[in-house]
């Protein structure tokens, strides 16, 4: 008996596979009524049994957050203490879409049904153990599948030249994907269909038929879904020629010539023009100065070879022009009438003419009538003999 407050006793009951009966329990107020009660003790030392762990969907998520679903299973005697619960997990690298040096097992507290605590380019396993409501402790769960975690989009890089070409082109696509690993890599060019694939070939046919730029556009997916954005790149291709013109005049002259180059190329652009002036050595540049001392030490043709080049690396082949100098006074005679000859009348004139190096173009016929102040002009000869005739019979006698 107990006679002070908080009233309690100890029961020892040995226990069997049966429970222990009833028991009584007495009660007495100081007025002498009394009031009975009674209970019986089950044993129970059987644990919790079918208890599990599953993961929500998976096995690849792409949110750091694992959603679980936990079945604490039951227990026929004392019943699942559900607050016990405990839910341990694994972790291991995910390299490449497979998992690498597990972890120990260490205990995880879920938020909202969810393993919160999660990081990127890992894997998890779970499993999950309860007691029930007098202790009993069940043995872990099953392992749950794995979860692989790939929150981090695939990179990917191209190797495109940065400027003009002049052949075929191809771009090779490399992938950064350290988690999940690489699904798929897509490309497309100017705007067309998609394709599968790494390498991109972008033609440079002889007919020009695909000179321009053009725009390379790709992405990459990984296994666990992440496609990155689009990503493009620029490819220019140039097969044509550039093409290089001349100012040089076409005769001759007597004084120093300028001949300017002009080059064009409608894609790439001029990268160099380069000239030499009678087989001597290539100079840079798109002004040609052909000199013409007065000794005539330069006179004659000379010839200027040229050719340019684009920035795709397109040569044109050699074009020539040729300048022609002359500084040199042409000579002549006059052949008849002889000297001291007599005329009367009309007289046939005739002249002797030569130039070296640009030739005789005209000879001009003058006289001087005896007592004329000066020379008069009689006519012109363009081709020879250069020939002339003079009407003496209006001339005063006397020298002419």
């Amino acid at each position: 008996d107990d006679f002070t407050s908080p009233f309690q006793g100890s029961y020892d009951w040995t226990a069997g596979t049966g429970s222990s009966g009833s028991q009584t329990v007495t009660v007495r107020n100081n007025a002498g009524m009394t009031s009975t009660g009674s209970f019986t003790v089950t044993p129970d030392v059987a644990p919790p049994t079918g208890q599990s762990v599953d993961l929500v969907g998976g096995p690849y998520f792409t949110t750091l957050s694992l959603p679980l679903s936990i079945g604490d299973g039951s227990d026929a005697a004392s019943g699942v203490d559900t607050g016990s619960g405990l839910v341990e997990r694994q972790v291991a690298t995910l390299s490449n879409d497979t998992c690498v040096g597990w972890s120990g097992w260490a205990p995880v507290i879920l938020t909202g049904g969810a393993d919160t605590g999660v990081l990127t380019n890992r894997c998890y396993q779970y499993r999950y153990q309860v007691a029930d409501n007098v202790g009993n402790v069940s043995a872990p769960s099953g392992t749950s599948a794995v979860a692989k975690v790939d929150a981090t989009d695939p990179v990917t890089s191209d190797d495109a030249p940065a400027g003009w070409a002049n052949s075929a082109v191809t771009v090779n696509l490399s992938v950064n994907e350290t988690g999940s690993g690489v699904a798929s890599t897509q490309h497309r060019v100017d705007g067309g269909s998609f394709q599968n694939g790494a390498s991109v070939s972008i033609p440079a046919p002889a007919d020009h038929s695909n000179d321009g730029v053009h725009t390379v556009e790709y992405r990459s997916t990984d296994n666990a879904g992440n496609a990155e954005a689009l990503r493009s790149v620029t490819v220019r291709i140039d097969t044509t020629l550039p093409i290089t013109t001349d100012d040089a005049p076409a005769g001759w002259g007597n004084s120093a010539v300028t001949v300017t180059l002009t080059a064009n190329d409608a894609l790439s652009g001029i990268a160099s023009t380069e000239y030499r002036v009678d087989g001597g050595s290539f100079q840079n540049g798109a002004s040609v100065l052909i000199p013409a001392p007065a000794d005539g030490s330069n006179d004659g043709a000379h010839t200027i070879e040229y050719r340019s080049a684009d920035n795709a690396g397109n040569t044109e082949p050699l074009f020539t022009a040729t300048v022609r100098i002359d500084r040199t006074l042409p000579t002549g005679s006059v052949s008849a009438p002889t000297e001291g000859l007599r005329v009367n009348g009309v007289v046939p004139v005739t002249a002797a003419a030569n130039d070296v190096p640009s030739g005789v173009t005209s000879v001009e016929f003058f006289v001087r009538p005896s007592g004329a102040p000066g020379f008069t002009s009689i006519s012109t000869d363009t081709t020879a003999p250069y020939e002339a005739s003079w009407d003496s019979s209006s001339a005063a006698e006397g020298n002419a």
